[in-house]
């Protein structure tokens, strides 16, 4: 009998608390060497997730210029329409929205969800109610094309806009949806931000809120690029990684490690090495016209 009650005694003897330390101690050690995996797993997913928007982005760009006799979308045509995103909406399964914008002016400040990188904290909730943001923008250097006075607006044609070629030159890039203008204020980066105004020269569009980088054009008299207001453009203009807080609105920004994603002329998206940030080949590949050729690994 006393022995059946020390056996039982046994069989329902607690851990120690040197033993409920060591396992805690197991456990704590187990997710220290998964945490850094799955973090992993989710920043390729959400990598693979942006280079499939900007992949849909370069598409709609090309079906866009298909059906408008090869024209690319404008920069700004001084319409409630007339800017590079909106007038892409009908081909990223936003028909819907489009045509509310058409037809009332409103919808602006939607949640575009093909528009929104899961990797950007800025873009949800919206940093700014009025406007829906964007975590990708165009290149300034291509829709808005040049002249003399600085751009045109809205008359690119997309067989004669790559003379470096469409495989070479990127029309879309990752731009944070919060970034801060030279005043050290914080802007929403909005799809539908546009100017009113058809004007043809470098006084807008409003480059701390419009989905653009690369704002600035060539000036022909001195063979110099000049930037427009709160733009950058030329061999020192860059772009920023794995920013903490808001990036220059001037520039392409991302949340994503060691590079950015693009899309280039002819759809193709690949990301673009950190290391090129700041060279003279990063600026090769945003200009269409630039003459570049053999700009090798980036």
């Amino acid at each position: 009998m006393v022995r059946f009650n020390l056996e039982r005694r046994s069989r329902n003897r607690a851990f120690t608390l040197i033993e409920l330390l060591v396992v805690i101690s197991i456990i704590a050690v187990l997710v220290g060497l998964l945490l850094p995996a799955v973090q992993k797993v989710r920043e390729a997913a959400a990598r693979t997730q942006c280079s499939n928007s900007l992949r849909n982005l370069g598409l709609a760009v090309n079906n866009y210029a298909s059906q408008r006799r090869q024209k690319l979308p404008p920069v700004d045509d001084g319409s409630a329409t007339g800017t590079v995103m909106i007038g892409l909406l009908p081909y990223i399964e936003q028909d819907p929205l489009y045509k509310t914008i058409l037809k009332t002016s409103t919808g602006y400040n939607n949640v575009v969800p093909l528009l929104v990188c899961p990797s950007d904290p800025n873009s949800s909730p919206n940093p700014n109610g009025a406007v829906g943001v964007t975590s990708y923008s165009a290149n300034f250097l291509v829709f808005a094309g040049q002249n003399s006075g600085g751009f045109t607006t809205g008359v690119q044609n997309i067989s004669a806009a790559f003379p470096d070629g469409s495989s070479s030159t990127v029309i879309f890039s990752d731009k944070t949806a919060l970034c801060q203008n030279a005043s050290g204020t914080n802007n929403a980066v909005a799809w539908g931000w546009g100017t009113g105004s058809a004007t043809s020269t470098l006084a807008k569009p409003d480059v701390s809120i419009a989905p653009l980088f690369a704002y600035g054009y060539l000036d022909p008299t001195t063979n110099t690029w000049k930037n427009g207001p709160g733009g950058m453009v030329g061999t020192t203009t860059y772009f920023d990684y794995k920013t903490q807080t808001a990036s220059l609105c001037s520039v392409a920004s991302t949340f994503h490690t060691g590079g950015i994603n693009v899309c280039f002329g002819d759809g193709h998206v690949q990301p673009v090495n950190e290391s090129t940030a700041g060279t003279a080949v990063w600026f090769a590949l945003l200009t269409p016209n630039g003459g570049e050729t053999g700009l090798g690994d980036f």
